[in-house]
């Protein structure tokens, strides 16, 4: 059997008009469109690295940087953001309350805070391997929280644990008590200090620091109490501020043999939050190291970053017209948005789910033509400004694509006889997509199965006819054709029409 290709060239004015519009309407496939935020929600989004959910546009949630009080790092030995409830994040203390209430009218960071009348309590009570659990001797910690008083109340305790022991016989207690005092702040470590001697005994010591500034009611200010037992460094700061410093040394100098810091066994109280205090407290947090500066500001700095999953578009060939991307960047703040598209998705992992590069998102949110696959995935950078202050926002997403359209099915199908064989030609497919056509061949309509020495179907190319020879002279057979895009996408079938194979020659 041999094949050869011809072109038909022969069309009719009428449908000469229908082939000029068929690349118009093929290309004008219905858009459709994902949308990401605002009512709409983010259920499509699969990882977030340094970003958090805020109250947002149109009733919904924007993507926003993850504030300090988000992150348990290794160091953390308890964390109480109040976002979620009184329970500590990090499961080493167990938390309860009395009248505390948790509320987001003031809060300092993320979703809440706690709030106290001056007769609730918040209790946390140490597990076996927290920092306030009996007989722990630190080499270094420091306690954040964050403070709103509505009212300077003296006496009030906002900080308070208690410990008990047996030092040579005798009952040593423990404190260790953060209070209001003179209108201002001071921490008091009650038999804290331990100095050990040459005959094994121990010697114990109280030690206070106290802040030099006023608590101002209606204002939130950060306290932080930080212990070095390297350099036996005590230190107490406001807002960032050094108020006082200590060295628990043997002459209370720097450089000085240092003592160290011992929790003895817990006398049930537990660690207990706002006795007598009217206020807010918000990110209390307690770390096994002294190095942590002080956190006065919002953000770390660090970007944030949020991608979605691999997002359904249709079949291979479906082109995303444009990424429109609602946000806002007050300040020096910025929001860099990402797309990539592929055909397959290669990995579970967020980072690694589309084989692609990525590309930036244009500020006029159009697409090139080349940006066509399966599968989008969308990337969002967050960048906070120097002062840390500010975050950007993602607000809405809208993702406009056509799906992509099979092609035409090829027209005008028609075909002789020519000895031994059949001549076939159709009208050709005018769109920019067609990457050829594939002829059917068979003995019984409908049944495209081929025949002695030819095989159904039979690919020409993007030739628009051929000759099919070495058929049973006078044997009729059914043919049919479909046209097939660049990617990979198949017509429908064209009419089917039945031609005898001419015979032979005498």
């Amino acid at each position: 059997m041999q094949t050869s290709a011809i072109c038909h060239k022969r069309i009719a004015p009428w449908v000469a008009v229908l082939l000029l519009f068929s690349p118009f309407l093929h290309a004008q496939s219905l858009s459709e469109s994902i949308r990401l935020g605002g009512r709409s929600g983010w259920d499509h989004l699969q990882l977030r690295e340094n970003v958090m959910m805020l109250d947002g546009w149109q009733g919904g949630a924007d993507l926003g940087l993850a504030d300090w009080g988000a992150t348990v790092d290794p160091d953390t030995d308890l964390l109480a953001s109040f976002d979620f409830g009184v329970d500590d994040q990090t499961g080493r203390y167990r938390g309860s309350g009395t009248g505390v209430r948790i509320l987001s009218t003031e809060r300092r960071f993320g979703a809440a805070a706690a709030a106290f009348d001056g007769e609730s309590v918040l209790t946390y009570h140490a597990g076996p391997d927290a920092l306030l659990s009996p007989d722990t001797q630190p080499g270094a910690f420091t306690i954040d929280l964050w403070l709103y008083p509505l009212r300077v109340t003296e006496g009030a305790t906002v900080l308070r644990w208690r410990g008990a022991l047996i030092n040579s016989g005798s009952p040593v207690l423990q404190e260790l008590r953060l209070e209001i005092r003179d209108n201002g702040m001071v921490w008091t470590l009650n038999n804290l200090v331990v100095r050990a001697h040459a005959d094994g005994a121990r010697t114990f010591s109280s030690q206070r620091v106290a802040a030099r500034r006023g608590l101002v009611p209606r204002r939130w200010s950060h306290h932080q109490l930080r212990y070095d037992g390297r350099t036996g460094q005590l230190s107490y700061r406001v807002d960032g501020v050094p108020e006082a410093i200590t060295y628990l040394t043997d002459d209370g100098r720097e450089g000085a043999a240092a003592a160290g810091i011992y929790f003895g066994a817990d006398t049930g109280d537990g660690l207990v939050l706002g006795e007598r205090f009217r206020g807010f407290v918000d990110e209390l947090r307690i770390t096994r190291d002294a190095d942590r500066a002080p956190r006065p500001v919002s953000y770390s700095g660090e970007p944030g970053r949020a991608y979605t999953e691999a997002l359904y578009l249709g079949e291979s060939g479906a082109h995303v017209e444009r990424i429109d991307v609602r946000t806002q960047t007050p300040g020096q703040t910025a929001v860099r948005s990402w797309y990539r598209v592929a055909d397959l998705v290669v990995s579970n992992a967020a980072r690694d789910a589309l084989p692609t590069d990525w590309h930036p998102v244009p500020a006029d949110g159009v697409l090139p033509m080349d940006a066509r696959g399966r599968f989008l995935q969308l990337r969002f950078d967050l960048l906070a400004d120097a002062a840390g202050r500010q975050s950007p926002r993602v607000q809405e997403v809208v993702v406009s694509y056509r799906p992509e359209m099979p092609p035409p099915t090829p027209r005008g199908l028609s075909g002789t006889s020519v000895e031994d064989g059949v001549q076939l030609s159709w009208d050709p497919v005018r769109t920019t997509d067609i990457a050829g056509y594939r002829v059917y061949i068979g003995e019984r309509p409908g049944r495209y199965l081929g025949t002695d020495g030819v095989t159904s179907p039979i690919d020409v190319g993007t030739d628009t006819g051929v000759v099919i020879d070495g058929l049973r002279p006078d044997r009729a057979y059914v043919f049919s054709v479909e046209s097939y895009d660049r990617y990979g996408e198949s017509s429908g079938l064209a009419a089917e029409i039945q031609v005898r194979a001419g015979g032979n020659q005498p």
